[in-house]
């Protein structure tokens, strides 16, 4: 074979025919994957691709033949052997921050992020629990979040922290039991863990990889809002607790 014809095979592909279904599309995304049980997936992305630690598939069948992907992005902004209780602190500042993409109009929709509703009843049970909307404004302010929003139209769209502790997290589908669980996540803290939580169905032919790619495009410019908004209140609440 050439040195001409050796440039031109395509490279070794890190995944089968048989893998499922994002994972061939996020494929030039992906460094590893493995698959556990219920269908959910997790992969490592490659860090030249994007600055999120893990990325999470599942999915969910909609009427008889739609399917919707569920992809979770994750960002250990501080893992849990390194929190302290400055860090904890920043967390209690950031959690009141957690918010969702909504839409407005029919025709032409109207996108905006504003608090999580679930915020209004952890506020009933955290004493001096506060909700803020400044990470919504500043999603909302950033052109390039909302550009992308608009191109890509998630089906859902989250931004929250890692809330719930290990003993709570079988019963997080029972509200009740979820909100005491964050409750108690809030005054101890284990970690500073942003999730970016993304629903869409895709059409398998007509732009995939326009779409794959804004995805992602999106998914990294939250992450810059978001470790921006972080640092800032690191460096706020530590000038605060300086003598």
């Amino acid at each position: 074979m050439t040195q001409a014809k050796k440039k031109k095979r395509r490279r070794k592909s890190t995944f089968s025919l048989g893998d499922p279904f994002p994972l061939k599309l996020f494929e030039d995304y992906m460094k590893k994957w493995k698959r556990y049980s219920g269908g959910v997936i997790v992969c490592e992305p490659k860090k030249t691709k994007t600055r999120f630690d893990r990325i999470i598939f599942q999915s969910r069948v909609v009427g008889f033949f739609d399917r919707v992907w569920i992809m979770t992005a994750v960002w250990d902004c501080v893992t849990q052997g390194d929190m302290n209780e400055l860090y904890a602190k920043v967390y209690r500042e950031l959690k009141p921050m957690e918010c969702r993409l909504y839409s407005k109009g029919i025709i032409r929709k109207r996108f905006y992020f504003a608090p999580e509703p679930i915020l209004s009843k952890l506020e009933k049970v955290i004493p001096g629990f506060k909700i803020s909307d400044s990470l919504s404004k500043e999603l909302n302010r950033s052109k390039r979040v909302m550009e992308l929003v608009r191109s890509v139209k998630p089906g859902s769209l989250t931004i929250s922290l890692l809330s719930v502790p290990v003993m709570f997290q079988p019963f997080a589908s029972q509200e009740a039991a979820l909100l005491k669980g964050m409750a108690s996540f809030y005054e101890e803290p284990e970690s500073i863990t942003w999730m970016v939580t993304l629903s869409k169905m895709f059409n398998r032919w007509i732009g995939i990889k326009k779409e794959r790619d804004d995805i992602m495009r999106l998914l990294n410019t939250i992450h810059t809002v978001i470790r921006r908004k972080t640092m800032k209140v690191i460096r706020q609440i530590g000038q605060s607790s300086t003598p």
